[in-house]
């Protein structure tokens, strides 16, 4: 079963605009997807990164889903390579754009990882935050691409329509940055 970790930056806990808790609140696994997924999150400390993870990335596949120089370009909107190999698991940076990057950049264990970026011409739909990048998807979007690209179709169903209604009442109560 693969793993999606989200690493998250302790602001984006208290933000009412994050979306890194629907995937929590979601259900984890259902009987008609081709695989099923775990999620778990974790509270990114820079001085103290969790030493569960660390043991994870030592002994197992992991990749990161990145925009990065070396990140292998993934199109979700094309159909699944079988070149591809599956990961072990996935570690996402729950956070905003500069957030993400400075936590990358302060997390040296994150440096050698495989990195996929996602791409797709779905533009973002999230109305609480600006997205300040090109494909610059929210966490929940960035998942829902990513689960109906591997095949767990049911869950990203899941998932959009979570993310869908809390984006529309959110919105009608935060204005965008």
């Amino acid at each position: 079963m693969p793993e999606l970790v989200l690493l998250t930056h302790s602001t984006e806990l208290q933000r009412p605009t994050n979306t890194g808790r629907l995937l929590l609140e979601a259900p984890q696994s259902t009987t008609q997807d081709h695989a099923d997924w775990s999620v778990r999150q974790l509270c990114w400390q820079r001085k103290a990164p969790d030493p569960l993870l660390l043991q994870q990335l030592a002994a197992s596949d992991y990749v990161l889903l990145y925009p990065a120089a070396t990140a292998q370009q993934i199109d979700v909107d094309c159909p699944v390579s079988t070149d591809l190999p599956m990961p072990a698991g996935f570690i996402l940076l729950d956070a905003t754009w500069q957030q993400a990057q400075k936590m990358y950049n302060q997390s040296p264990y994150l440096h050698d990882l495989p990195k996929w970026q996602i791409q797709s011409a779905t533009p973002s739909r999230y109305l609480l935050r600006r997205n300040q990048r090109q494909q610059g998807w929210c966490t929940a979007e960035l998942v829902v691409l990513l689960w109906r690209h591997l095949g767990a179709v049911a869950q990203a169903a899941t998932l959009d329509a979570r993310f869908s209604a809390f984006n529309q009442r959110q919105g009608a109560v935060v204005a965008p940055d």
